[in-house]
């Protein structure tokens, strides 16, 4: 039994190798040391193995002869302690598990490791500040005596670390949902329904609320409720009305996505949480920022693709979800660090196919991802926008994607360039929120982590950058053969910029 547990301590751990043991033994069998295979696992930080045991039915929160559950050992682990944390916290394990000692993760995160993005992570997933341990203290407490202000700033809660992050676009998509119920809803009689009627039945029975259909009135046709609406956005959500304005058939369209969507068989996201968040993407301008740089060509595995071709796959899968609910004509943007443009508006609104095919180039030059980040996407699509006096015409999603270490002349370029923008939107009236940043490593070059977990710490950063965990094309390889899996995971990745929660 002991070569087993060996297997899952060094992550050789196959799932073959699993089901035979299982034939004769529990999941959460203990060896000689009183550990399970879930323990060794997360004891050898090993995320991909954490994930395989979870999945076979290992007790999440099982405790050892301490108290401890297999959390409070993932956040001191030395290797893959963010990722082994982050796949706990996504098979539901409990943040506020005390150990005989009274101490929590947090409090050993803090205390023992001081690692501010799992701090962060614990305390986004429900983690408590305030419970004390066994000697009266809390996880505040013990923050406060480190004297570390990126510590302190860790363990605030979590509203107050980004206030406002789901105000705006929960706004906008209960909007949304509340056309496509009212609609539906019997409370006006003669209006033609159409295509909508037909997505009712994907987000359920909800009635609408009763205050907001009499804002709405009882128009007789079609276009008297979309004036009607468009009368409700201006007056009951003029932080809508930045964005969409008067006549504006985004959210018709959008319905009318849904329902092709819906009877589309080769679809996998159609239950209703995922339409939900379908319809939050469809509101996002999603801008593609990809590394082209000569590391790029780097093969990992022997006799393996390179980063370019993974890249490639992944983005035109990401690429698919991002804009599944999305108007036609409303395709991505395109940018890369090192490549131009051939000319002006050459890679803005690009399907999916159009995406695949402008990603295979030729690896070449370097990572300047800062300088080149302020420069062809946020000089452009919003410095430039507001200098001609105009407005932005969506939120903006800008997913980047790189492989190492930023060659900015700068340090900070990435940052700097975050915090212009954010200082730009609220100058004419938006919140930061308004652009977005979903930043991702590609490949096995631990720069490139050390890149996004430098990204931490710095609340107008944290406020609208989500960075995931790990190496997408890892994850996005070990969920390949299963379609409905793969499309459930971006659609999560996708999503974590806009919710605040580390899904992915």
């Amino acid at each position: 039994m002991s070569d087993i547990y060996t297997l899952a301590k060094n992550g050789k751990l196959t799932e073959k190798k699993l089901d035979e043991f299982l034939q004769n033994s529990q999941i959460d069998a203990e060896n000689s040391h009183k550990r399970t295979l879930l323990v060794e696992a997360v004891r050898g930080g090993h995320p991909s193995v954490v994930e395989l045991l979870i999945r076979k039915g290992a007790e999440v929160d099982k405790r050892d002869a301490y108290g401890r559950t297999p959390l409070h050992l993932a956040v001191v682990t030395r290797k893959n302690r963010i990722e082994t944390v982050e796949a706990l916290i996504n098979a539901k394990a409990d943040p506020d598990s005390a150990d005989n000692d009274g101490n929590t993760p947090l409090m050993d995160a803090i205390a023992r490791t001081v690692d501010v993005p799992v701090m962060k992570l614990l305390v986004a997933a429900g983690a408590s500040t305030t419970k004390k341990n066994g000697l009266d203290q809390s996880a505040i407490d013990i923050a406060n005596g480190k004297n570390d202000l990126n510590v302190k700033r860790a363990v605030l809660p979590a509203d107050e670390q980004s206030p406002g992050r789901l105000e705006f676009i929960a706004t906008i998509v209960n909007l949304v949902l509340f056309i496509l119920a009212y609609v539906n809803s019997g409370i006006v009689r003669g209006v033609v329904k159409g295509v909508v009627s037909n997505l009712y039945h994907m987000i359920g029975n909800t009635k609408p609320d009763r205050e907001t259909a009499k804002k709405i009135d009882n128009p007789e046709t079609v276009d008297d409720f979309k004036k009607n609406i468009d009368n409700f956005v201006r007056i009951e959500s003029p932080e809508l009305s930045a964005f969409f304005k008067p006549k504006n058939d985004f959210f018709q369209k959008v319905a009318e996505k849904a329902v092709e969507l819906k009877e589309d068989p080769n679809n996998h996201l159609k239950a209703p949480s995922q339409i939900s968040d379908l319809t939050r993407l469809a509101l996002y301008q999603p801008i593609l920022y990809c590394d082209d740089s000569g590391s790029m060509g780097t093969v990992d595995t022997e006799k393996g693709p390179s980063r370019q071709e993974l890249l490639r796959r992944l983005v035109t899968r990401m690429c698919s979800i991002a804009t599944r609910l999305v108007p036609d004509g409303e395709g991505v943007h395109l940018r890369f660090i090192n490549k131009d443009q051939p000319r002006t508006g050459a890679y803005d609104n690009l399907s999916k196919d159009q995406i695949d095919n402008e990603l295979k180039f030729e690896p070449s030059g370097g990572t300047r991802i800062g300088t080149e980040l302020r420069n062809k996407i946020l000089k452009p699509f919003v410095f430039d926008v507001f200098a001609r006096g105009q407005t932005l015409k969506r939120p903006i999603l800008v997913i980047v994607i790189t492989d190492g270490k930023p060659t900015d002349d700068d340090p900070d370029a990435f940052k700097n360039a975050i915090v212009e923008c954010g200082q730009a939107l609220v100058d004419k009236g938006y919140e930061p929120e308004a652009c977005r940043f979903l930043v991702s490593r590609i490949g096995k070059d631990e720069t490139a982590g050390n890149f996004l977990n430098a990204l931490g710490g710095d609340l107008a950063i944290d406020r609208v950058v989500h960075r995931t965990s790990g190496p997408l094309d890892t994850k996005f390889s070990d969920l390949s053969k299963n379609e409905a899996h793969v499309e459930e995971w971006l659609l999560n990745v996708l999503m974590s910029p806009i919710t605040g929660r580390s899904r992915s």
